[in-house]
């Protein structure tokens, strides 16, 4: 039975910087993303740099069924997975009204079900073996409701309340549960959610994908709980627990307009 590091989302970003980091730390990795080429250059670099083993499996998270198969992969090829680090995520800037429903879906299905999937499947073995740890990935954007970005504020409350339930039901077990709450970083997410030109995208200076998780990997090892990188996402995060909801969201509405 060999012993790895899960990471979802491993190509790019946050995800990408994880690997490089439990690799360093001579950690063997099973690496899930979409893109298989891509995957293989990563284990190939990855490999020949630290001399660890570094699985690859090309899965589309937002595909129903895929967190499952996940798990299968590693139990097929003997894998302990002792650290689950669920990375893989993505928003969509629009009105709720206007946004494409399959892309809604989409996003519901990679950000809240696959990672709670994962979380149910891993966690039971990780308690049988009394060790273990499980970082989620959610976002400044989760102590808020996020008018123009509705769903994708709701996914991210979801992954911070799931996360903190977990880490206390789990502690007397040996698993330490963090969950990762960045500003926005450069990841590429902007991009691809089609913000960069909302006045919410040019509102935080941009911490790198690199800086955050260097933060992320030391705080998670530490056992802390919500890890908020970044002196304005702390005031950020802050801000919004001492304003009034009501207040709170009308300012995300305003910041989130072009």
């Amino acid at each position: 039975m060999e012993n790895a590091v899960l990471i979802t989302g491993a190509t790019s970003g946050f995800g990408r910087e994880f690997a490089n980091l439990y690799a360093k730390d001579k950690h063997n990795l099973v690496l899930v993303a979409r893109s298989n080429d891509t995957l293989m250059q990563i284990k190939q670099d990855l490999e020949a740099e630290y001399g660890i083993t570094v699985h690859v499996y090309a899965k589309d998270l937002s595909v129903s069924g895929a967190a499952q198969s996940v798990f299968d992969f590693t139990r097929q090829h003997d894998i302990t997975v002792t650290t689950l680090v669920n990375n893989a995520g993505y928003g969509d800037w629009c009105d709720f009204v206007s946004a494409d429903m399959a892309k809604l879906t989409s996003m519901i299905q990679l950000n809240i079900t696959a990672l709670f999937e994962l979380c149910k499947l891993y966690a039971p073995v990780m308690k049988e073996n009394h060790s273990g740890s499980i970082l989620n990935v959610a976002s400044i954007a989760a102590f808020s409701a996020g008018p123009m970005m509705a769903t994708y504020y709701a996914t991210k409350a979801f992954v911070l309340s799931l996360s903190e339930s977990l880490a206390l039901e789990l502690k007397p077990y040996g698993i330490k549960v963090s969950v990762l709450c960045p500003g926005p970083s450069n990841t590429g997410f902007v991009q691809k959610a089609a913000i960069s030109s909302a006045s919410f995208a040019k509102s935080f200076s941009h911490m790198s994908a690199k800086k955050v998780a260097v933060y992320a990997y030391k705080k998670h090892a530490t056992g802390k709980i919500i890890i908020l990188p970044g002196l304005i996402t702390k005031l950020t995060a802050l801000g919004f627990k001492l304003t009034p909801r009501a207040f709170s969201r009308k300012i995300v509405m305003h910041v989130q307009k072009k």
